[in-house]
């Protein structure tokens, strides 16, 4: 560049500069000529430099002393660290969906495989299992979901339960059969599973919906788990929106330091944050203490258990499946049980183990029918929140399932 000396001082002249390039001047001026700013002015000038850096570097730190805080004192729940005792009954006034919902604060894809199944124990549906047509040596097989009753003003199902049923039978559709033409003479209505496919899932949001506040209504909850969690990821959305947004407008990537740390906090916790009520919390003790039970009883056990209550196969499946250990109570019962329960209707007759690898195979088709949507579609309200999961081919599963 060049430069003249003025009568007021120099002047330095460049040629053309691009965006965002800079002009460095460098003059050496003899000591004593200008003073040394004091402390407090030098103090002044590096906040007006640095304020924005200054105003975003504790934002991080803030955010998780704040969130730890808060997770400490509400996310953990009650009666944290009491000792779990083998228990060989879930929590009583708890239906399967409801257990499993308490143990893990979110509803799972078992929770509704395995309300199914309750509701055929409880003898208000017959599972049937039908050929629908033949390739050469191999059959396809579907499943009819046969209604055996009025549930609309049952005094033993809960709201959940009658919605369910109202949804399955709504969006299900019975291909011209009646309950007579699968063998079975008392039912009212059918559907079949293969029909709920790309139907059902947008059930799946209210289904979830209702559940919860079931369980927040009767107390085992203090509010949604879903909307806590829903809370804390829409404030971590809200921290990344603002650093990417502040840091493109003031052209700084300081703000991005406050934003996306903050926002990474904040889907951290998020999952953690909701918790069970002292009563929800009571509730989840005896859960596990029965989880203890069904994965670890000896079969001679299982085997007086099964003497004195019969049913207890059948009865407590449903509880075993939410938990996510039914293959490893089905296995308990193989040489015990002769006959399959009469709420399940093979295409041939079934012996024990063959009733527990078809009941398995027809909750996997269930679990795809349910969460299956056409390509490119989206759930009402947002998704159905359900993902894949729960049982494996030839039998239960070990998995509980994903979360809806």
């Amino acid at each position: 560049c060049q430069w003249t000396l003025t009568q007021n001082g120099l002047q330095f002249v460049s040629g053309y500069l691009n965006p965002r390039e800079g002009l460095s001047i460098v003059v050496g001026i003899p000591k004593g000529i200008l003073y040394k700013p004091s402390a407090a002015q030098s103090f002044i000038w590096f906040i007006m430099d640095n304020w924005l850096w200054i105003l975003c570097f504790p934002i991080p730190f803030i955010v998780g002393i704040w969130l730890l805080r808060k997770w400490y004192r509400a996310g953990r729940g009650p009666m944290r660290g009491t000792s779990i005792m083998v228990r060989y009954e879930p929590p009583e006034d708890l239906t399967p969906a409801e257990m499993g919902t308490v143990i893990d604060e979110k509803a799972d894809i078992s929770d509704i495989t395995a309300t199914i199944v309750d509701l055929a124990v409880r003898r208000y549906l017959n599972i049937v299992e039908v050929e629908t047509k033949k390739l050469l040596f191999f059959k396809n097989k579907d499943y009819a979901l046969v209604l055996l009753k009025d549930y609309q003003n049952a005094d033993d199902l809960n709201s959940f339960e009658k919605k369910f049923l109202d949804y399955l039978f709504d969006v299900g559709e019975d291909n011209g059969k009646s309950p007579e033409d699968i063998g079975v003479s008392n039912g009212l209505k059918l559907i079949f599973i293969s029909t709920l496919k790309n139907n059902f899932y947008t059930k799946l949001q209210l289904l979830k919906s209702k559940l919860y506040s079931t369980l927040v209504k009767r107390k085992y909850f203090p509010q949604n788990p879903e909307t806590v969690k829903s809370k804390y990821y829409g404030m971590g959305i809200f921290f990344f929106i603002i650093g990417i947004a502040g840091s493109a407008v003031l052209s700084n990537w300081t703000v991005l330091w406050a934003g996306l740390p903050s926002a990474i906090l904040f889907f951290i916790f998020a999952p953690m944050m909701p918790r069970k009520t002292r009563k929800g919390a009571a509730a989840a003790i005896p859960a596990k203490g029965f989880e203890e039970f069904v994965r670890r009883a000896e079969k001679d056990r299982i085997e007086r258990l099964a003497k004195d209550d019969p049913t207890i196969f059948e009865r407590l499946l449903p509880y075993a499946m939410v938990l996510g250990c039914a293959d490893e109570w089905a296995d308990k019962f193989k040489d015990i049980f002769k006959e399959p329960p009469d709420w399940y209707v093979g295409t041939n007759s079934l012996t024990t183990y063959a009733f527990i690898d078809s009941l398995g195979s027809a909750m996997q088709s269930m679990n795809g029918a349910v969460i299956s949507r056409p390509r490119g579609s989206t759930a009402a309200g947002g998704g159905s929140g359900f993902s894949g999961g729960g049982f494996s081919g030839g039998g239960f599963g070990g998995g509980g399932g994903g979360a809806w």
